[in-house]
């Protein structure tokens, strides 16, 4: 690798306006280049295995999720190969409804001779750790569950009746409203213990908030690679409402009775790193919110819990047009599908440890799991059983390194790598680049000084008044010791959301907060008239454009450009 920039700053600032995406094609293409040349020199020179580990590690990831538009799948393509997925994991799931319908299995136990458990004994001591969390019932008498699980809330996600975007929440609470058969009672509860949802609504409408009923959730497909799409479903507006709360209750009850905390990664990031010694394993699975099954909620679950999940969840999707009765019970786009699965992956891992006679650590987060080492093997082979498929790739239980959410570990060192997942088509993708490429190579907390000549000659392409930040996950200003001055912020523009319904929102936010006003608690007293017809603004990110704008580090005295969407490294200092 030479230390000398082929294409040089001026070069660069001078060609840019003219021919901004073949120049940053290029300076991708040396970036890929001098690192690819740089490897095997890093590799060669590191004093140990760690070392040398953590630059092969680099290597081999840094590109892997890498989505080039040039060299993609068709989109038709991509969203098809992912529809197909998703199918599979429905034929894996009407498979498993039957096993565990109509078959018993028996697990030997190693180490105990002819020892074996069955999976009907599994199930029962997976079910007794779940009801611990739960309960044996939501109902808190005839008319349905208690109020903290009914009440949930509206989210900016698309539903089957709106778009994602912002100032929706507003919307869903004004606006007409979809729900499935099934959680109609509920809804219909929910709206008598909101008296102040329905009194505002109403008024401000001038009539009472219809209801449309469908039949389930749309699935539709969102990027992922270069080759598939990721699958989601849209929920009716109403069933999300529930779901929620179902959801908001599985966390504070995992967190109070589990101890395990859904708002933090840092306790399965920490075990992974313990586990890199040797004594835990870091486990994850392939479609795992896609592969919960019916027959094994409805098993696992006491029966009440079961019936009313069951009703707010939906029933059928929508496939390219045509319904199809669900096999599984929830996917992603459901709001209480992550809570779940963690709760069922807890409770599976715990039943396995003990049937085994195995002590230490389990935690969960989603599908990402820790178990202890003796555990893992018996485990895979469990969750094979229940329609689950451990992902061989990303699940560790022999030699040195562990990674669970989003922290790789080797021999208690941190390996963790940085992707780059789209071209480095604009200033921002780069300024991303050489940060990221920063913290990984400064992680003991100076920057390697063999990993600096790469690092200088990309970061000396950031115009010098965008260097001088100190947030390394920053695209808007570059991490260095210089003097900050600018920094790049998204471009907005403005829209206009529904006063009455931001104001709904804000009273359901305050429920349960001390002296706070609430819609479920009949204190929603505000004078109507006042919010009739209001309407405020926002702002929402336009494309991927970008402007410069003081840095809060050095006051207001610099001046804004930029002010427009740029193909960027056209702007001369």
């Amino acid at each position: 690798m030479t230390n000398s920039c082929r294409l040089s700053h001026k070069k660069l600032a001078n060609a840019g306006r003219e021919y901004p995406v073949a120049i940053l094609q290029a300076v991708e293409s040396e970036i890929r280049s001098d690192l690819h040349s740089s490897f095997d020199e890093w590799i060669s020179s590191s004093t140990t295995e760690t070392e040398r580990f953590k630059y092969s590690y680099l290597r081999e990831e840094l590109f892997s999720k890498y989505l080039d538009p040039s060299h993609a799948a068709g989109a038709h393509d991509r969203e098809e190969a992912a529809i197909r997925k998703w199918q599979l994991a429905e034929l894996r799931n009407e498979k498993t409804n039957v096993r565990l319908t109509c078959l018993e299995a028996q697990f030997g136990l190693r180490g105990k001779g002819d020892v074996f458990v069955s999976s009907d004994q599994l199930i029962d001591t997976a079910r007794r750790y779940i009801v611990r969390v739960l309960g044996e019932s939501p109902w808190v008498g005839p008319s349905g569950p208690s109020l903290d699980i009914l009440l949930g809330t509206f989210t900016s996600g698309a539903s089957t009746q709106f778009a994602r975007g912002d100032g929706l929440v507003g919307k869903k609470f004004m606006e007409e409203a979809h729900a499935t058969a099934p959680a109609l009672p509920y809804v219909q509860l929910l709206r008598t213990y909101m008296e102040g949802w329905r009194r505002i609504s109403d008024d401000v409408r001038g009539s009472p908030l219809s209801i449309e009923v469908v039949r389930g959730s749309v699935l539709f497909t969102v990027p992922k690679t270069s080759e598939i799409d990721r699958c989601a479903c849209k929920e009716p507006g109403l069933n999300m409402f529930l779901q929620k709360g179902v959801g908001a209750f599985l966390r504070r009850r995992l967190r109070s009775v589990a101890r395990l905390d859904l708002s933090d990664q840092t306790r399965n990031q920490n075990l992974a790193r313990i586990g890199s010694l040797g004594s835990l394993a870091t486990i994850d699975l392939s479609s795992a919110s896609d592969t919960i099954s019916n027959a094994l909620v409805f098993r696992l679950l006491p029966s009440e819990w079961f019936h009313y999940l069951n009703a707010i969840r939906s029933q059928e999707c929508c496939v390219n047009g045509e319904w199809v009765e669900l096999s599984m019970f929830s996917s992603m786009g459901n709001a209480f599908t992550f809570e779940l699965e963690t709760l069922i992956f807890w409770a599976l891992s715990h039943a396995c440890k003990h049937h085994l006679g195995v002590r230490g650590t389990v935690s969960v987060y989603g599908d990402d799991i820790i178990v202890p080492v003796q555990c893992a093997g018996f485990l895979a082979r469990c969750f094979s059983f229940f329609g689950f498929k451990v992902n061989p790739k990303k699940s560790y239980w022999s030699g040195p390194f562990r990674e669970s959410c989003g922290k790789h570990w080797h021999k208690g060192t941190d390996v963790t790598p940085f992707y780059v997942r789209e071209p480095i088509t604009s200033l921002p993708r780069l300024i991303h680049f050489c940060n990221r490429l920063r913290l990984w190579a400064g992680q003991s907390g100076e920057l390697d000084e063999r990993v600096y000549p790469i690092w200088i000659k990309y970061a000396r392409l950031v115009p010098r008044r965008l260097r001088g930040g100190t947030d390394l996950d920053s695209i808007g200003q570059l991490v260095s010791t210089e003097r900050p001055d600018l920094r790049l912020v998204p471009m907005v523009r403005k829209y206009q959301k529904d006063e009455a319904g931001q104001y709904l929102h804000w009273l359901r936010a305050a429920d349960g907060r001390a002296r706070g006003p609430g819609l479920a608690r009949g204190r929603s007293n505000s004078p109507i008239l006042i919010i009739e017809g209001i309407v405020t603004s926002g702002n929402q990110a336009v494309g991927r454009g970008y402007k410069a704008v003081p840095s809060v580090d050095v006051g207001q005295h610099g001046r804004l450009f930029l002010a427009e969407e740029f193909p960027i490294l056209s702007v001369v200092e």
